[in-house]
């Protein structure tokens, strides 16, 4: 499995920004965690592709988990970890959050919550984590792909289910990633 991890210490607060290259600047620290199979590693189950020439879901998020964990103790020792992650890093993000101690926040921004029986695992195995905070773009629900127009319902069920905070952002799935990851990252950072 090849991951890379990239840190920046500022602060005893960490931002764990899983699948993405960002640039953004943060006013805590942040380990970026990417440069792995997203459809391998992101998903908790193996689940056929939902694209005509896209891959299937490997199921291996458990072996993502444990790297990371590993990881998170070579780091320093931070006070609180906010999982973070955008589309299928922010189910990740959720799905860590039930696997991990560690994990004082869960940031998932127009995260995949249509993922094949996300919802009913949750139910079995809750979120940890004291905060959630949730997002989507207004327009995702209008993707062609059936199962991925499920994402609102299912956001919004789980946001019930984990008591998240929501905002609901304009436009579709692509539309200010960055900006979507700095506001959920900003909010949970003004709790506690």
């Amino acid at each position: 499995m090849n991951v890379n991890f990239s840190e920046t210490y500022r602060t005893d607060t960490l931002a764990l920004i899983i699948g993405e290259e960002s640039s953004m600047e943060l006013s805590c620290s942040t380990l970026l965690v990417n440069g792995f199979d997203w459809d391998m590693y992101l998903s908790p189950w193996p689940s056929p592709r939902v694209f005509k020439k896209g891959n299937d879901f490997a199921g291996k998020a458990d072996e993502l988990v444990e790297e990371i964990e590993k990881r998170l103790f070579q780091c320093h020792a931070y006070k609180r970890v906010i999982a973070c992650g955008y589309s299928l890093a922010g189910l990740f993000a959720m799905y860590y959050a039930t696997k991990s101690d560690h994990i004082d926040s869960v940031m998932s921004a127009s995260g995949s919550m249509w993922f094949p029986g996300f919802r009913k695992y949750l139910e079995e195995q809750p979120v940890k984590a004291r905060h959630v905070y949730m997002s989507l773009g207004d327009k995702e629900k209008n993707a062609k792909n059936p199962l991925m127009a499920t994402v609102e319902d299912e956001t919004l069920r789980i946001k019930e289910m984990t008591n998240a905070f929501f905002e609901m952002n304009e436009g579709n799935h692509f539309k200010d990633a960055d900006i979507r990851m700095r506001k959920g990252v900003d909010y949970l950072l003004s709790l506690d």
